[in-house]
């Protein structure tokens, strides 16, 4: 990207907050959400409330959205709930796996691989299954909308599904401590610092939007993360001197920012 290109860029998000030439569904694309009443239960809205769903709710904490968040998914034939809607039984009583043709078994899927990217894969586990509500109470979660294909009657029709990119908070587990490295003069990563004489500050999950929607820009565009440093640290308000920012900004892991842009 030239150097007019990303002065443009940043008129644009002083302005707007962000890039007016891209369009939107007009649902939620890219929000972080406080899990805080996940369940299973029924709704008239969907084949009058005679099949089992399960409701992801809570508050949206970052993103263009309602405060309050509140989607259903579908689990598929045969399952049922407790009254409280705490756990997923089959109504036959048989033992079963979920179906991954399911929205639920995207969403869960989803969250899994969020969790194995980022070293939370036991931790996750450790919550509970799939097949009960209280693996997601708490969670603080980035999700990002997909669109996806599917057939009914032999006829295509496309849709759009919100997963989990990333899992921004698990309560009781702690983010592990990552060592920090900064861009010098020529681009080159001077030593590494050690965590404990990093200075303070917080990535906060709009932040760590803004960051990732540069990467992705910037990776498009075929730079290199150099490039995606470069204009992190001089062009996103809150990077500089902020230590988890700059960390996640120099992380190239798999599972950081830039990896998965």
């Amino acid at each position: 990207m030239s150097d007019i290109d990303r002065e443009l860029e940043k008129q644009y998000q002083d302005e707007y907050g962000f890039d007016p030439w891209e369009t939107t569904s007009g649902l939620p694309d890219q929000i972080t959400v406080r899990v805080t009443n996940p369940h299973f239960g029924y709704t008239s809205e969907f084949q009058d409330g005679q099949a089992c769903l399960f409701f992801l709710e809570g508050q949206v904490i970052a993103g263009d959205a309602d405060p309050e968040f509140s989607q259903w998914f579908t689990v598929g034939k045969g399952w049922e709930t407790d009254a409280k809607g705490t756990r997923l039984t089959p109504e036959d009583g048989k033992k079963r796996r979920l179906n991954n043709q399911t929205n639920y078994a995207h969403l869960f899927a989803s969250l899994r691989e969020a969790a194995e990217k980022q070293g939370m894969a036991n931790d996750l586990r450790h919550r509970g299954a799939p097949f009960e509500a209280k693996l997601w109470d708490g969670l603080e979660l980035y999700l990002e909308r997909e669109e996806y294909t599917f057939t009914i009657d032999n006829e295509k029709r496309n849709s759009s599904r919100l997963n989990v990119s990333s899992i921004e908070k698990m309560p009781g587990v702690q983010e592990k401590a990552k060592v920090r490295s900064v861009v010098g003069a020529q681009g080159d990563p001077t030593p590494d610092t050690p965590p404990e004489a990093v200075a303070g500050g917080d990535l906060t999950p709009m932040l760590k939007a803004k960051l990732r929607k540069l990467a992705q820009t910037i990776k498009g565009a075929g730079g290199s993360h150099n490039d995606f440093a470069e204009q992190a640290f001089s062009d996103v308000d809150g990077v500089l001197d902020n230590a988890p920012a700059e960390d996640a900004v120099m992380d190239t892991e798999a599972g950081s920012i830039w990896a998965e842009a």
